[in-house]
């Protein structure tokens, strides 16, 4: 469940969830370089072909299915072995919004998911990382959003 107002993100929007998988797959081809093999994986030189995915939410990362319990291997997807999930935390107060890049393996991202539920903590997510990097959004932004014309 996406949490902030869309006003204090600057590169995703909590109700676009399309437009913001769109977003992470620019980002994490941006940083780690590769190529967007479909709409929900890329495929990096470090890490192999990976799922991607996107979110807002401060708390945590579904990573299940919310409507039924999703459990490891049900799902095409998670034949791919690794996830990248780009984050955008929003401003808050003084602080900037932030892009987090974490690379995770989808069976451990699975083991930290709490019984009867389809998330992880972000907590549990920085845990069994194999790699994260924070960026400043407005930088992203700078670079992955084309000015627009006037």
């Amino acid at each position: 469940m996406p949490t902030g107002n869309a006003r204090d993100y600057v590169l995703f929007n909590p109700t676009k969830k399309v437009a913001n998988k769109e977003m992470a797959v620019k980002i994490a081809i941006h940083h780690l370089g590769g190529e967007e093999t479909d709409k929900t994986t890329v495929t990096v030189p470090e890490w192999g072909t990976c799922h991607i995915a996107a979110y807002t939410d401060t708390v945590g990362a579904t990573v299940g299915s919310t409507s039924t319990q999703v459990k490891f291997g049900d799902l095409d997807w998670h034949a791919k072995e690794r996830i990248i999930m780009v984050r955008e935390q929003p401003r808050k107060g003084s602080s900037i919004a932030r892009i987090t890049i974490y690379i995770c393996q989808i069976e451990e991202l699975f083991k930290k998911i709490p019984e009867g539920k389809a998330a992880v903590k972000w907590t549990d997510v920085s845990a069994c990382k194999l790699y994260s990097k924070v960026m400043s959004s407005a930088e992203l932004a700078d670079i992955l959003v084309p000015a627009e014309e006037e």
